[in-house]
Order: C-alpha cells, then sequence, then structure tokens
C-alpha cells in the first residue's frame, strides 16, 4: 500500500516496490492523476449512496481527505494537472448522483473545496515536512485544527455565500455548518491515515510477526460490537448508551498501532453508522434529518479528533523512547570500545557504571566496583580535594576538570585529567555523576617542551629589530618587542596582560574582525593599511597576523608582525599628488588651448557678419539720406554693431587676461587725450539714453604711466557700464584727479543702484545686478569683469560704492601717476591722428571669400574716391595683384584655393613692382593670430567690422612713409 500511495510523492526511494511503474515522469503523474480521481470518485459515491436524504448534503465528505492527502504528498507543480483531471471527475459524480445540482453551482462547490485543498496544503507543508508526517502531537494538531477546521470554516462561508446570492440555497447557517462538519470528518478520517500510511506504513503491524495477530483480532472485534450499537431500533429504551461501545477498541487501535491503523478503523465506524442510521438502526435514527446530521458529524468528529491526538502523542512518545533506547545502546557501545576511564556514581559515591578501561586502571572486575564506594579506591589525602572539586559543580556550572598526577596501572607515574560532569532533578540536587579520566602524560611531556620553546621565543622577540607582538585568544599581551613599544609611541609600558584593545581603543572594527578570522586559523597579510589614532593623525603600515599553536596544537592566540610606512606612505603619495597635479596641470593647458581655439572661432564667426553690417552704415552714414527715420534706424544699427564688437572684444580680452597672454605697451600719457578718445567712443549710446555727461578734470595735464588703449577700453567700459544702468535721461560724472602719487578716477551715476552684498562680486565674471521690479539688464557680465584686470595690470585698484537700490553708483579707480620728469606722450590712438589729415585716392584690392563683407567694404572706400577691385579667392588674388599692381590690399585669412597666409608671402616674394600695404582682415585676433600674418608679410592686423576710420589712417601712414 505505502508503494502505491508513494507514487503522489515528490521523490521515491530507491528500490521502492513501485519504482518500475514510475520510472518515467509523466507516467508516474497519470498513474497518481488516475488514482487521485479513483479515489474522488469512490469515496464521492460511497458518501452520496449513504446519504440519509437522496439528493441531500452528506454527512461524511471523504472526497476532501483524499484531495487534501493527494495535495499534501504531490509537488506543486502537479496540482493543476489534479485540478483539470477532478473536474470532470467531479462533474460525472454530481450528475449521476445529484442531478438536481445546477451545473454553475457544481462548479462552484469543486472550486470550492479544490481551494480549501489548496489553501490547507500550501499551510501545511512547511509544518508536516517532506513527505508530509503526522508522528507528532505538534503535526496533528496542526494538520486537525489549521488545515481541516480554520481553513473550512473560511472556504466554506465563501462557498456557502455564493449560493445564497445566486438562490441555490436560502439558509446561510445550516448549509454552512453542515458542509463544514462534512469536510472535516472526511479530511480527518480519510487523509489522516493516508498521510500516515504513506509516510511509514503500518510499522506497527510489520515489525512483529504476533501484531499481525493483533491487529486482526482488534478488527474482528470492532466488527463484532458494532452490531450491538446499531442492532436497536429507535424507540429501545438502552439503546443510547451503545455509542460508547467502539470507543476502548479505537482506543486499542490509536494506542497500539497509530493514527494509520486508527483511520482505517475509524473510516469503518462511519460507514456502519451512515449505513445503520439510513436504514433506521442505532441510537441517530430519531429526530429531523437535520438533526440526526449534525448528530453524526458531531459523533464522528467526536470520536475522530481526540484519537487521532492520542495516536499522534502516544506514537511521538514510541519514537522517544525507542530513541532513547537506542541512544543508551549507542552510548554503551560507544564507552566501552573508549581508551578514556569512564564511570558514573552517585551523589554519595556509589558506583552505578565503569567501562573496561577504567576496571583495568583500578585493576578492579566491573562486579568489584558497581555498589561500591568512589572513595574506597582513593588515596586519603586526596579526598578532601575530590569532595570540594565534586561541591564545585553545580546546575550553573555542571561541568568541571581537574589534572591529577598519580600511579598508573603499572606503578609508574601518569597524568590524568579528569572531566566531571553533574547530572541535577528539578529541583537542583546532584541525581549522579560522570567522570571522564584522560591520560595526558604525553601533552604534559609537549607542554614542557613547549614551555622551553616559548621561552626561546620570548628571547627571540626581546631582542628583534622589528615591532613583534604575541596575544592569547583573548587578545592579551604576551609579550612584545622593545620596537613595538616604540613604533607606536607606547613609552615603557607594561603590556603583558592587558588587552590590545584597551591599549588601543581606536582599532577600527575591520581590524577585529581580522584578528577574529586568524584566531579561527586564518593568515592575514596587507602591505598598505591605514590606522587613525585617538589624536587624529592617521599611520601607516604593513603587518602580517599569523596563529600560534599550543603543545595540544590548539590556536592558543596570534602574533602580530607590524612595520610602520607612515613616511614612505607620504613619499609615495606626494609623488603620486605631484603626477597627478601634473595631468591635470596638461588637461587644464589642453581645456585653455580648446577654449582659446573655441573663442578665436566664435570671434571670427561673429565678426565676419558684424563687418558687411558696419561697412552698410558706413556707407549709409556717407550717402546724405533724406529721411530722419532712415537716420534713426542707421544710428540705431550702428550702436547695436558697436555694442556686439565690444562685447566680443570683451570676451576675447578676458580669455587672454586671465592666461597672461596680454602685455600692455606702457608709457608716459596725459589723461586728456585719452578721457576724450574714450568719451567719443560711447557718444551715441549716451545720445541714444539722453544721458548728461558732465567731465570734471584739472586744466592742467594729468600724466598716467600706461597703456593708452587699455585705458581708452577701461574708461569707455566704465562709461558705458553707467550708461546701461542708468535710465534714459539719467546724469553721469565722469571725474579724474591727483591725489599724491596716484591718479583717481571716478565715474558716478544716478542709475539703479548696487546691494551691499554685490559691492565685491559685481567684478566677477558674468556678475548681473537684478534689483525686484527692474528690468532684466542687458549684456554679459564680463565689462566690470575686465576693467578690473586691466586696472590691476596697470598696479591699480578699482572700487564699487553705491548706497542701495536706486541710488546710483560710483566706481573709483586708482593709478599710480608717471614720473614728472618723462616726457609725456599723447594719449590719443595714432590712428585718430593720422585720419585728421584726409584722404588720398589709393588703388586698393579687397580680397575676402565673403561677399557681402567685400563688397561693402568697397563701396565704402569707392566713395572716398578710392580705386578698388574685389576678388573672392586666393588665386585670383595674385592675378589681379599682376594685373592692377595695387597701392593697398585687404586680405581675408580663411580663403578658398589659397589662403590669405599664402597669398602674403606670395606678393612678397614678387620682384617687380612697388610693395603694396598689406592688411589682415580677419575674424581671427588672438596673439598667436598676428604673429602669424606678421610672419607672412602682413603689415597690420585689423579685425572684423574694421572702422573705417582706421583703415584710412594705416593708408595715410603708409603713403607718408612712402613718400
Amino acid at each position: 500500500m505505502r508503494g502505491l500511495l508513494s507514487l503522489l510523492a515528490t521523490d521515491a526511494p530507491a528500490g521502492d516496490a513501485a519504482a518500475p511503474a514510475r520510472g518515467h515522469p509523466a507516467r508516474r503523474a497519470l498513474i497518481a492523476t488516475l488514482l487521485v480521481c479513483g479515489g474522488y470518485y469512490a469515496g464521492g459515491a460511497l458518501g452520496m449512496e449513504l446519504r440519509l436524504v437522496p439528493g441531500g448534503p452528506t454527512e461524511i465528505w471523504l472526497p476532501q481527505g483524499i484531495l487534501l492527502a493527494a495535495l499534501l504528498m504531490s509537488p506543486v507543480r502537479r496540482w493543476w494537472l489534479y485540478a483539470v483531471a477532478l473536474v470532470p471527475t467531479h462533474a460525472q459524480l454530481t450528475a449521476a448522483l445529484s442531478p438536481q445540482v445546477p451545473a454553475s453551482m457544481m462548479f462552484v462547490q469543486f472550486a470550492g473545496q479544490f481551494v480549501q485543498g489548496a489553501v490547507a496544503a500550501a499551510l501545511l507543508r512547511p509544518i508536516l515536512g517532506n513527505p508530509p508526517r503526522l508522528d507528532s502531537l505538534r503535526r496533528m494538531g496542526a494538520f486537525i485544527f489549521g488545515g481541516t477546521f480554520l481553513v473550512p470554516l473560511v472556504v466554506q462561508a465563501v462557498v456557502v455565500g455564493i449560493y445564497v446570492a445566486t438562490g441555490f440555497v436560502h439558509d446561510f447557517w445550516a448549509p454552512w455548518q453542515q458542509r463544514v462538519l462534512a469536510r472535516m470528518a472526511g479530511a480527518v478520517i480519510v487523509a489522516a491515515p493516508i498521510l500516515s500510511i504513506a509516510a511509514s506504513g503500518l510499522v506497527g503491524i510489520r515489525r512483529r510477526p504476533r501484531w499481525v495477530a493483533e491487529l486482526v483480532l482488534l478488527t474482528a472485534c470492532l466488527s463484532a460490537v458494532l452490531p450491538l450499537l446499531f442492532a436497536w431500533k429507535p424507540g429501545h429504551p438502552p439503546h443510547q448508551w451503545l455509542v460508547i461501545v467502539p470507543l476502548p477498541f479505537l482506543l486499542w487501535s490509536a494506542v497500539r498501532f497509530g493514527p494509520g491503523a486508527l483511520g482505517l478503523h475509524l473510516l469503518v465506524v462511519a460507514l456502519v453508522t451512515l449505513f445503520c442510521t439510513r436504514t433506521g438502526r442505532g441510537p441517530f435514527a430519531t429526530g429531523s434529518v437535520a438533526q440526526i446530521i449534525i448528530a453524526l458529524q458531531g459523533f464522528f468528529l467526536f470520536i475522530s479528533i481526540p484519537l487521532m491526538l492520542l495516536a499522534a502523542l502516544v506514537w511521538e512518545n514510541a519514537q522517544a523512547a525507542a530513541s532513547l533506547r537506542r541512544s543508551r545502546e549507542q552510548y554503551r557501545s560507544v564507552v566501552e570500545d573508549q581508551v578514556d576511564l569512564i564511570c558514573r556514581f552517585l551523589a554519595d559515591g556509589t558506583y552505578t557504571f565503569v567501562n573496561d578501561a577504567y576496571c583495568r586502571h583500578v585493576q578492579r572486575a566491573v562486579s568489584e566496583l558497581i555498589g561500591e564506594k568512589v572513595w574506597q579506591f582513593l588515596p586519603a589525602h586526596r579526598r578532601p580535594i575530590a569532595e570540594a572539586f565534586l561541591a564545585a559543580i553545580t546546575p550553573e556550572n555542571p561541568v568541571a576538570s581537574i589534572e591529577q598526577h598519580m600511579a598508573g596501572a603499572g606503578g609508574e607515574g601518569r597524568w590524568m585529567e579528569w572531566t566531571n560532569r553533574g547530572y541535577f532533578d528539578e529541583r537542583g540536587r546532584v541525581v549522579e555523576f560522570q567522570a571522564v579520566g584522560h591520560d595526558i602524560t604525553d601533552r604534559k611531556h609537549a607542554e614542557a617542551v613547549i614551555k622551553q620553546s616559548e621561552e626561546q621565543v620570548r628571547h627571540f622577540v626581546r631582542h628583534v629589530p622589528a615591532a613583534v607582538a604575541m596575544f592569547d585568544r583573548d587578545m592579551r599581551y604576551l609579550i612584545y618587542s622593545p620596537r613595538w613599544l616604540t613604533d607606536y609611541k607606547l613609552g615603557d609600558q607594561d603590556l603583558v596582560g592587558r588587552s590590545h584593545y584597551d591599549v588601543f581603543p581606536e582599532s577600527p572594527e575591520r581590524w577585529k574582525e581580522v584578528h577574529r578570522r586568524c584566531l579561527a586559523g586564518a593568515v592575514e597579510v596587507n602591505d598598505d593599511d591605514s590606522f587613525v589614532r585617538l589624536d587624529g593623525s592617521t599611520d601607516w603600515l604593513r603587518w602580517d597576523v599569523r596563529p600560534w599553536r599550543n603543545a595540544r596544537n590548539e590556536i592558543g592566540g596570534i602574533i602580530m608582525f607590524t612595520e610602520v610606512i607612515t613616511e614612505r606612505k607620504r613619499a609615495e603619495e606626494e609623488h603620486r599628488r605631484l603626477v597627478a597635479q601634473a595631468r591635470v596641470a596638461e588637461a587644464l593647458r589642453e581645456v585653455d588651448r580648446r577654449k582659446d581655439e573655441f573663442l578665436a572661432m566664435l570671434a571670427h564667426e561673429l565678426r565676419n557678419p558684424l563687418a558687411p553690417i558696419a561697412m552698410a552704415i558706413e556707407i549709409m552714414r556717407l550717402q546724405e539720406p533724406g529721411d530722419d527715420s532712415i537716420v534713426w534706424a542707421r544710428d540705431v544699427i550702428a550702436r547695436q554693431t558697436a555694442q556686439l564688437t565690444r562685447l566680443v572684444d570683451d570676451l576675447l580680452d578676458v580669455s587672454r587676461i586671465t592666461l597672461g597672454k596680454i602685455t600692455l605697451n606702457r608709457s608716459p600719457l596725459d589723461l586728456g587725450p585719452i578721457v576724450a578718445q574714450a568719451v567719443e567712443a560711447v557718444q551715441p549710446l549716451f545720445t541714444a539714453r539722453r544721458h548728461h555727461l558732465a567731465i570734471d578734470m584739472p586744466a592742467e595735464p594729468l600724466p598716467i604711466w600706461g597703456d593708452g588703449a587699455r585705458l581708452t577700453q577701461i574708461i569707455s567700459n566704465l562709461l558705458n557700464n553707467a550708461a546701461r544702468f542708468t535710465d534714459d535721461g539719467g546724469h553721469i560724472v565722469l571725474a579724474a584727479r591727483r591725489e599724491g602719487a596716484r591718479l583717481i578716477l571716478s565715474v558716478k551715476d544716478d542709475g539703479i543702484g548696487i546691494p551691499p552684498d554685490m559691492h565685491e562680486r559685481v567684478f566677477d565674471m558674468f556678475a548681473q545686478i537684478e534689483w525686484p521690479g527692474q528690468r532684466k539688464q542687458e549684456g554679459l557680465g564680463i565689462g566690470l569683469a575686465l576693467v578690473k584686470r586691466l586696472v590691476e595690470m596697470h598696479d591699480g585698484d578699482i572700487e564699487a560704492r553705491s548706497a542701495g537700490a536706486g541710488c546710483g553708483s560710483e566706481m573709483v579707480v586708482r593709478l599710480p601717476m608717471a614720473e614728472d620728469d618723462r616726457p609725456i606722450v599723447d594719449g590719443a590712438a595714432p590712428a585718430a591722428r593720422d585720419a585728421a589729415r584726409g584722404p588720398r585716392p589709393e588703388r586698393i584690392l579687397v580680397v575676402d571669400d565673403n561677399v557681402d563683407a567685400a563688397e561693402t567694404l568697397s563701396h565704402v572706400l569707392r566713395l572716398s574716391a578710392h580705386e578698388v577691385r574685389v576678388v573672392h579667392d586666393g588665386l585670383a588674388a595674385l592675378a589681379a595683384a599682376r594685373e592692377m599692381n595695387p597701392d593697398v590690399v585687404l586680405l581675408d585669412i580663411g580663403l578658398p584655393e589659397l589662403d590669405g597666409l599664402e597669398v602674403a608671402k606670395s606678393l612678397r616674394g614678387r620682384a617687380e613692382g612697388p610693395r603694396p600695404l598689406l592688411v589682415a582682415i580677419t575674424g581671427f585676433g588672438q596673439p598667436e593670430d598676428r604673429a602669424r600674418t606678421a610672419a607672412a608679410g602682413f603689415d597690420h592686423h585689423l579685425t572684423k567690422p574694421v572702422d573705417p576710420k582706421q583703415l584710412q589712417a594705416l593708408m595715410q601712414t603708409a603713403r607718408g612713409e612712402r613718400a
């Protein structure tokens, strides 16, 4: 039977009788499914046939127990197969024996009982184990009260609720009670024996042949008494007490044969009870149908649940008793073969057990020792010691050891280690002692050798020129080298016996973990580790930690070998830092190079469209317009073009100053012409915004040591900034005065003002001032940053002053004055002076691949009576130069066919004709760009857009030099 039931299990034992049938997984699953379906149908048909009312509820639903047992014994992956196979089985069963049940309700019934079985199986599998076993009170209790009682309460409530909702039944409590009790009885009576027999078979029967006769006798007796219970018809007075007649025989089955046989006997009682009650006999044949059903179900559960729990308890105790017997037998067999001396004796010293080794040692037979006292075999002087030793054994400390030197069996001296264990009753009184004596003579000799070796080790450690320390298992110092004290700055402390973690409370947890691993047998090495001291300083170590072993080959502790490598580590860190700095510096240089390339390209691309715009404005200015609106539009375009040009120039100047690529051409200058040129540069913006500019300067010259172009840029930027941040019609004052050896230059306005927290930050790159309610200001925020850097390059400083919002601001610049004995140079730009001499007609060749830029520039030059020819690539430029022999060549650098640098070299290499004035007109204005044009033979380098006045001045200067 067990082999057949094991087909349901996940794994089958090798050599099982059913193994051939279970060789193939698919065949095994099919056979298991057929068994479940057959049992399900048979149990259902039997229960329905024995119903009191045909077509009514069943008193005990046996398929529930079969389904629960199958789900518990089968792997979860097979559950779906059971569900699919049992649907038609249940449908056929219902159609054959309960045709009045609608198909929908039939499916609800099946779904409810399958869900009940699946939930119960899922909850019970962790408790019952694999395979499921009911061999303990805990498991049987969990099976009965959890799987067969609590789960049906919930699931059947849902099923009956659906019945009521659909009108299949009109009352909830009676159907729910009947369904819960029927399924609970079926699960307890059927599933329990199936699980027990599948797990262990009828162990009680197979153990001894005479038990087969006992089981047969029990079954015969039970079969004989059942007619006594149900032979009487209702109404006979003494029939009620007969319900207890089967109980002694069921108790007999539970105690002697366990849950498996008990379940079979309970099933017999249940079936006989149902059959006789249906025929109108027995104590349950009176009352209404509902009362009879409840009485039957109560009877089944009343006799099955306590008996199943009793069977599990008896079986559990029997297993425990068998295990104890086996343990005692194993203990005796093991102890008898031991070479250690083993004896057991009572609290008064009476021997209860001795092994052969003990008998040989005391040279007595077992019969001479059992019942005698321990004390008579001990020398008189050792008895007090032994009694004190035994008295120290308590329930809190039940084990104690002692070493003794005593005479051996041959009279020679031997060392014995006695380990005594006390056994106590529930009141804490000694019941018995067990003493085990182990000969440790060899160990003692080895310990003596090791002790001598340890002395040698101590001598070595004390004189080794390295940091070495030896610890016991509790990390207490045993010995250490003088270098240990020196390296760790411990002075002349005595560390022996002290905990390493008390000496170094700052020891990190990772080191403690290393120590624990080494105490477990590992060897740990680290060539580069850090150690943070309590004072915050960090030391770097190289260490080696390994265990040391005692005479018994046990790990007695660890040895640490360490070397402080802090200085070497710092040197390595410094080297790595320097290498990293070098790499960062190289990366920054590369970033700066790429940034310069980007800014140069950006300036070139911005200046290219600015050039034709500026020339177009100049053309409009030279042609007298007839409409004021055209004049206004021309001026607007001129101002915005000048602003955009200024932004590009400022952006490039800030980059060049930051990189140190701008040098000043300093000389003694008069501030007056510089101020005049700066005012002239910003006059269009002042006129457009209707600002009133007042200049407060002394009549005498103000000599200053500086670069005229950059000083003009400083003043014009300050004026431009004041104009932009002052509402239209504002007042701006430019003042200059001498103050000792320094020049004080200030630009004051009545504009929006500067917040107090921005007085210093206003000179940062891209800094912007925003007041609540004010419109967003124009510009990139680089003008003042550029001014600050140019002022500092002139050995000066700048300060921002403001009383707050709406109170205006003042920029104060302090610059060094020039020495009085130096000759003062006119601070105005040479171009401005030369332009004043007036233009003369020239033959000019304009070369630019930007057609608009070339045509607008040529148009401006023609308006000044110059002879102009325009070409757009390098080869055409060389051909035109041979044809017209120009006085001036205005040459772009980035040309197709042949770039401007190559064209310039070719023109300079010509032997015939006069030398023309070569002017590079390009969007590139970096110092390296100017160096390349100078090397190619250009006389001048102008960036787009070109100022026509500056260009005219260059040509005038060149003409004067040729003359």
